[in-house]
């Protein structure tokens, strides 16, 4: 009855999905240095969850140069939770930059223990994937060494370690990676960091790009006003004159009345022509 299979250092593709359906006493199955391409790793993804290993409880992936994990990876034996006995995974020095959501399942993976992760290329884990982590009651993850980019993308992180109940050895250990902004953090322990510090590169940018902006619209803006108070200097009297003939004409217009006769103003020559003469005095007998 095999109980440990060791693959090291080999370049296998797995052309049969069921390779390992008659491997019930399987504990242990080791791919070190032994997946040379993203095909093989899907290859070896297809098998395990066509797997029967209900016994397995460590797997080996060490030294693959992997970058992405397929999020159903670990779904060993169709992802059944009853027969999901896995304990330890282990992906040392590989080549990961990032954990997709789904990749550690707490529902499927109900046993996981250990998850090794030092030597990689770690540079920031979404929130997502931390509150997953936080669903597993007794999980060690090891994590250093990596070099992981201290902007804003790693303040959740930063808040995660200081707060959650999974164990990380050596995090008191962890730095931040060269090259990268912001640039005084480099090489700086990612726990003696104040939130503060983690920044971001965008929005330092957009203000940088902003306050030049703002002078030039500035300038310009004065460069128009001062042509046109320039303008109105040299011409002000035309204006003078063409303000004055706008405000008597505003007034003759309010002062005339419908037919173009002037309000207040009655014509006495002419109501003196058209009255009538007055009535008679009146003669009492």
């Amino acid at each position: 009855m095999l109980e440990e299979l060791i693959l090291d250092n080999n370049n296998l593709n797995f052309t049969s999905i069921t390779i390992f359906n008659t491997l019930e006493n399987l504990a242990s199955l080791s791919l070190k240095n032994a997946l040379y391409s993203p095909e093989a790793v899907n290859s070896l993804r297809h098998s395990l969850v066509k797997s029967n290993l209900p016994k397995l409880k460590y797997l080996w992936l060490d030294s693959n140069q992997l970058v992405l994990l397929p999020v159903r990876l670990f779904y060993v034996n169709k992802g059944a939770v009853n027969s999901q006995r896995l304990e330890v995974i282990s992906l040392k020095n590989n080549s990961i930059g990032t954990i997709e959501y789904g990749t550690f399942n707490s529902s499927v993976l109900k046993h996981l223990k250990t998850i090794d992760l030092r030597d990689n290329g770690l540079y920031t884990l979404d929130k997502t994937v931390l509150s997953e982590f936080d669903k597993f009651p007794n999980l060690t993850i090891k994590l250093f060494p990596n070099t992981f980019r201290c902007n804003c993308d790693l303040r959740y992180f930063h808040a995660w370690m200081q707060s959650t109940n999974v164990t990380l050895p050596g995090k008191e250990k962890l730095v931040c990676a060269e090259g990268y902004y912001p640039y005084e953090n480099a090489n700086q322990n990612i726990m003696s960091l104040d939130a503060a510090d983690f920044k971001c590169q965008h929005a330092i940018a957009v203000e940088h790009y902003l306050e030049p902006s703002y002078v030039i619209l500035g300038i310009i803006l004065s460069f128009l006003i001062a042509c046109i108070l320039g303008v109105v200097f040299l011409r002000r009297k035309q204006i003078k004159v063409g303000l004055r003939n706008v405000f008597l004409a505003a007034r003759e217009s309010i002062e005339s009345g419908p037919y173009g006769e002037r309000r207040g103003y009655v014509d006495i020559s002419k109501n003196g022509r058209e009255s009538p003469d007055p009535d008679p005095p009146a003669v009492h007998l």
